[in-house]
């Protein structure tokens, strides 16, 4: 079973197509030029030295003649072996070398105020006909921080308030 730290998108990201070949002894058919290595399909098997063609820099490859084959680290050890996306997973996970996390992450403590996103405050008029038309009284619109911005700027004349 898979430790449920490990998942497929961090596993993915973790192991590179060229550590899953150099684990096969695969790697010696490859050449390397830059971010790239070319050689023999793996997948189907094939002889053609440029069909196989990996970007190491996207960990992604692609097979350029018989099976036609393209996608991660995880679709590339699926096509090779015929295994399910569990299996694929396992197998990958065999192959990391990290540490799991310590511990389960932490939840933040709750705070104790409720969070304010603006740090400047505007100054509402909260006696505005509009407001008074909802029914909401001054002092519910101050509490709330609504009411109708007066000030200069993009906002003049915008019944405004706290997000909630």
């Amino acid at each position: 079973m898979l430790p449920h730290f490990l998942t497929f998108k961090y596993l993915k990201r973790t192991v590179s197509i060229e550590a899953v070949l150099n684990a096969r002894g695969l790697s010696t058919h490859l050449k390397k030029r830059r971010d790239q290595l070319f050689g023999p399909c793996p997948v189907h098997r094939g002889e053609n030295p440029h069909a196989f063609v990996v970007n190491l820099s996207k960990n992604i490859w692609h097979c350029f003649t018989k099976c036609n084959g393209r996608g991660d680290v995880g679709e590339l050890v699926r096509r090779m072996d015929g295994k399910t996306y569990h299996e694929t997973a396992q197998y990958l996970a065999s192959l990391t070398h990290t540490l799991p996390p310590t511990s389960a992450p932490q939840k933040q403590a709750c705070l104790k105020t409720p969070f304010k996103p603006f740090t400047r405050r505007l100054s509402l008029n909260t006696t505005t006909p509009w407001i008074e038309q909802k029914g909401i009284t001054a002092k519910t619109a101050a509490y709330f921080e609504a009411g109708l911005y007066q000030g200069s700027g993009f906002l003049f004349d915008c019944i405004g308030g706290a997000p909630t």
